[in-house]
């Protein structure tokens, strides 16, 4: 059976084909795409004995409105967690994994939006990084994960964003505030924030060089064989 990697687009707005696509150029994965916010779940339930492991992507939406989709997106993945399926959750599937592990997400201090890049230093080791290395990424959200306790592990910190990175210690949940997965058009369209080449260049790199690690990480796991 061939295993996927499937891609759950969270969008209320508009759908973030353009960083599916960016993911199928740089990635020789098999990936499925999921809407679960306009769509529905079913296409997720129907290809879960396929799927290998989840990526999770941003939304315009905030946890603290326990839309019933949302709900249900969390259970599902708590559910694949223990099966031992890895999951990437990034930005609001931060917030939602956090949030439904009993997490506290809070509006960022100075209740506006953080956009733009910035710094993340990595403070533990972890399977998919080194204590020591640090990544420029993407940021875009008004809120954060204000907390972590155990079973949780503080992997990434920066200065605006303290629980910039976190890492589940025996469920192979791995979930950055940032966005690695960004392309060119969400940074114009969505973060709207006015990089040079260089930057854009540099956040690239380092993003799809977390998500290259994660795929890598997710193929080593049994159910992958």
């Amino acid at each position: 059976m061939k295993k996927l990697i499937a891609i759950i687009d969270c969008g209320i707005k508009r759908n973030s084909l353009f960083i599916f696509n960016q993911l199928v150029r740089n990635f020789p994965q098999s990936f499925t795409y999921h809407i679960p916010s306009t769509q529905g779940m079913e296409s997720l339930y129907e290809a879960q004995e396929q799927n290998l492991a989840y990526i999770i992507l941003g939304s315009f939406s905030n946890v603290e409105d326990r839309l019933p989709w949302q709900k249900e997106l969390a259970r599902h993945m708590l559910q694949e967690l223990e099966k031992g399926k890895p999951v990437l959750a990034l930005c609001f599937g931060h917030q939602l994994l956090a949030d439904a592990f009993g997490l506290t997400i809070i509006q960022n201090p100075n209740h506006g939006t953080l956009q733009g890049m910035r710094q993340v230093t990595i403070l533990n080791d972890h399977p998919l990084v080194k204590a020591g290395e640090t990544f420029t990424l993407i940021k875009a959200h008004s809120y954060q994960v204000a907390n972590i306790a155990p079973p949780f592990i503080h992997i990434g910190h920066s200065p605006e964003c303290p629980h910039d990175i976190i890492a589940h210690e025996r469920l192979p949940l791995f979930s950055l505030q940032t966005h690695p997965e960004a392309s060119d058009y969400f940074i114009e369209n969505d973060v709207k924030a006015e990089l040079s080449p260089a930057d854009k260049k540099l956040t690239r790199r380092d993003g799809l060089e977390i998500i290259s690690r994660f795929l890598k990480w997710a193929d080593s796991f049994p159910n992958s064989k």
